[in-house]
C-alpha cells in the first residue's frame, strides 16, 4: 500500500514538473523610463497572464533595436513593435508575425492615411500647375507617402515648401500660401475639431492606403493556440486596460504580415 502511494506521489511530481509552464516575455519600448513603463503596463500584463493561464513577464527594452534583437534571437516571446520596426526585422531574420493591430484613440482607426489637401475652390485637375506644401522629409505622411504617390503619377512639382509642422502645411493651404499640402489624416481630424478648419473648407486630391499603427507581434513558433488566445485576449481587451498603457491607442484588430507591406514601401522608397 505504501508503495503505491509513494508511486502515485512521485507521478504527481513528475507530471507537475512536465507540465509546469516557463513565464513568457513581453518585449516593449518605454513611453518615458522604464519604472513608469511597468506601472502603465501592469494591468495589461496581469489581463494577458490570467487569460493564458500562463506567467508574463514584462521587458522593457532600451531602444527600437532591442526589441528586433529580443525577437530576433528568441530572448522574447511577444513584442509591441514599432510599424518600422517590424518590418526590419522580419527583413533582418526575425521569424514573427503581428497578431493585431493597435487602433487609434481619436479616429477609431488602426492606422492613418496620408492626404493631399486643398482649398475646396481650388481646381485640382493639373496638379502640375500647383504649388506644394509639404511637413519635414522625414514625415513618413507629411512628405515620403505623397513623394511616392507624385513620383508615381509623374507629377513634376512647380514649386514646393517645407512648413515644419503638419499643423503649419495645413495653415499654408488654407491662408493661400500653397495650392496643396500634404498632411497625415488625424492631423486635419484634429484641425477639424479644433475649429482651425471648418466642415468642407479643404478637400482631399489624394489619400493613401492605410498606414498601419503599432502591431503586437509573437514568434511564429508559437502554438496556435497561444496565438489565437492571445489574438482573442487583444481583441476582447478592456477599453481602460489599453487605455491605461498611455500609448493613445483604444483598442486593437487583427493584423497579419501584409498589414505592413504599405510600410515595405515607403521603407523602399527611403532606401533604408
Amino acid at each position: 500500500m505504501k508503495r503505491i502511494v509513494l508511486l502515485l506521489l512521485l507521478l504527481i511530481v513528475l507530471f507537475s514538473g512536465c507540465t509546469k509552464k516557463d513565464a513568457l516575455v513581453f518585449v516593449i519600448i518605454p513611453s518615458e523610463d522604464a519604472a513608469m513603463a511597468r506601472d502603465q503596463w501592469s494591468s495589461m500584463i496581469e489581463y494577458l497572464s490570467d487569460g493564458m493561464g500562463q506567467e508574463i513577464d514584462l521587458l522593457v527594452a532600451s531602444d527600437y533595436t532591442a526589441v528586433a534583437e529580443a525577437m530576433r534571437y528568441g530572448h522574447a516571446d511577444i513584442a509591441r513593435f514599432s510599424p518600422a520596426g517590424y518590418v526590419m526585422a522580419v527583413e533582418e531574420g526575425a521569424d514573427n508575425e503581428p497578431l493585431v493591430v493597435a487602433i487609434k484613440k481619436e479616429t477609431g482607426l488602426p492606422g492613418y492615411y496620408a492626404l493631399l489637401v486643398a482649398l475646396a475652390d481650388t481646381d485640382t485637375s493639373d496638379l502640375n500647375a500647383l504649388t506644394f506644401g509639404f511637413v519635414d522629409v522625414g514625415s513618413t505622411s507629411g512628405y515620403v507617402a505623397p513623394s511616392i504617390y507624385l513620383q508615381d503619377a509623374g507629377i513634376t512639382l512647380k514649386n514646393e515648401m517645407f512648413a515644419g509642422s503638419h499643423n503649419a502645411a495645413i495653415l499654408a493651404v488654407k491662408n493661400g500660401s500653397v495650392d496643396v499640402a500634404a498632411v497625415a489624416s488625424n492631423r486635419v481630424a484634429t484641425a477639424l475639431a479644433e475649429g482651425v478648419l471648418s466642415e468642407g473648407e479643404i478637400k482631399t486630391v489624394w489619400q493613401s492606403p492605410l498606414i498601419p499603427n503599432c502591431p503586437i507581434a509573437v514568434q511564429s513558433a508559437m502554438s496556435q493556440r497561444d496565438k489565437d488566445t492571445l489574438t482573442a485576449l487583444f481583441l476582447d481587451m478592456p477599453k481602460e486596460i489599453v487605455l491605461a498603457i498611455a500609448t493613445n491607442e483604444s483598442g486593437y484588430v487583427k493584423a497579419n504580415d501584409a498589414t505592413y507591406d504599405p510600410i515595405r514601401e515607403i521603407m523602399r522608397y527611403k532606401g533604408e
